[in-house]
């Protein structure tokens, strides 16, 4: 049972409400130092967005992070400066997510509401959109400029496997090969970053390749 009382006072308790209540499913990972862990997964896309509003406050209370500093985090890749970006996108990832937050079925689910979470400072300059088709399938994220002289954006998360950077590359040759960039190319927005993440764990491969 779970008591009202708790979730104000244990985050535990929260998603244990989320569990029960069919807003997340499990596996069971094993024991480890005389311990059971489980994997938490986001049973389906309607449970995303939701989740993507809980994360941005996950983010803030573990890492302390404002709002304005989320948007300069992300005025970074708006520039192009890609390493800065990923450094601290990286760097996210260390503080909010744990070993156990990543399923063994579409972990990739996890990084994408972190991302849709932290993107909520652009939604005045991007339409955000998220697992909708385009092309020939369904991008993960697409970032469709509101103004005029902003490059949309395509992410595309996949699960690396020990192979790093080169699943991180296969993340771009899926964008292209899927013409996941169809709808951007449509509205006349020619200026295009392609961004392909791999992760392990909390180990994440980002490559980006720049269209125009």
């Amino acid at each position: 049972a779970i008591s009202l009382l708790e979730l104000n006072q244990r985050e535990e308790g929260f998603w244990g409400l989320m569990l029960f209540s069919g807003y997340l499913n499990y596996t069971y990972l094993g024991k480890k130092d005389m311990k059971d862990y489980y994997a938490l997964k986001i049973p389906n896309i309607e449970s995303l967005y939701f989740y993507s509003q809980t994360i941005q406050i996950l983010i803030e209370q573990k890492t302390k992070t404002t709002l304005d500093e989320l948007e300069e985090i992300f005025q970074s890749l708006i520039k192009k400066e890609i390493t800065p970006f990923k450094n601290m996108f990286e760097e996210f990832v260390e503080n909010v997510l744990s070993y156990y937050d990543f399923g063994k079925k579409e972990p990739e689910k996890v990084y994408q509401a972190l991302v849709l979470g932290m993107l909520v400072t652009l939604r005045g300059r991007y339409e955000i959109k998220s697992n909708r088709e385009s092309g020939w399938g369904r991008y993960d994220i697409c970032m469709i400029p509101k103004e005029k002289g902003l490059p949309g954006i395509i992410f595309e998360f996949k699960v690396s496997n020990g192979k790093g950077e080169e699943t991180a590359k296969e993340a771009i040759e899926q964008i292209k090969k899927m013409n996941y960039f169809a709808e951007l190319n449509e509205r006349g927005i020619k200026d295009q970053i392609l961004i392909g993440v791999a992760f392990e764990n909390k180990k994440m491969f980002l490559i980006h390749e720049i269209r125009k």
